[in-house]
């Protein structure tokens, strides 16, 4: 009897070292699972943040054409007489202008964000332009940079057109015969000429 007692004992050891066992793997499982599902979200989390961050760049992206939509607004106040525009830096004959010292300042009334081009037509040899993204609604001021050099010392007007709107600024084309910088007129009469 005594030898079924301790078999029966051992019986119990065995079953409670089982549960112990079992009570260890599950915790175990239970762990591994915990750390799956947090690995997840943490990875959801981390996918979530980057197309937030993607989509909330100023610039303006149109699914159904793949491009940057085009800005809207008007270089008119409300009145119909067009903005403030501003002249910086001398223009001089023969020489082309720095687009960092030499530009003109021109005020947008922007309705809807989006990429801008902006170009005037040419005159007198030269002409100005910028391009960009207006992030903001309202009045945006841009800057024309010039291409190219003024031929004659004269004061010239450029037209230059945003949406539906067109305004004139006139440059004052400054001599530069005589001021050391070059642009003699006669040197640029002698590189214009026909070929035949």
């Amino acid at each position: 009897m005594g030898g079924a007692c301790e078999h029966g004992g051992r019986n119990k050891k065995v079953k409670r070292h089982l549960t112990k066992n079992n009570l260890y793997n599950r915790n175990t499982l239970l762990k591994n699972q915990s750390h799956m599902a947090m690995n997840k979200l943490f990875s959801y989390l981390v996918i979530t943040c980057c197309i937030s961050f993607l989509f909330s760049c100023n610039k303006e992206f149109s699914v159904e054409t793949g491009a940057l939509t085009q800005a809207q607004g008007s270089l008119w106040d409300s009145t119909g007489t067009c903005l403030p525009e501003t002249v910086h830096g001398t223009f001089y004959n023969g020489i082309t202008a720095g687009s960092d010292t030499a530009y003109v300042a021109v005020e947008v009334n922007v309705t809807q964000t989006g990429s801008y081009n902006i170009t005037s037509d040419m005159q007198n040899g030269f002409q100005f332009f910028d391009s960009g993204f207006f992030s903001q609604t309202g009045i945006n001021t841009i800057h024309l940079k010039p291409l190219g050099a003024a031929i004659l010392p004269t004061p010239t007007t450029f037209t230059i057109g945003f949406d539906s709107t067109t305004c004139s600024f006139t440059v004052n084309v400054q001599d530069s015969t005589g001021t050391g910088i070059g642009g003699d007129r006669c040197a640029i009469a002698v590189d214009f000429h026909f070929v035949e």
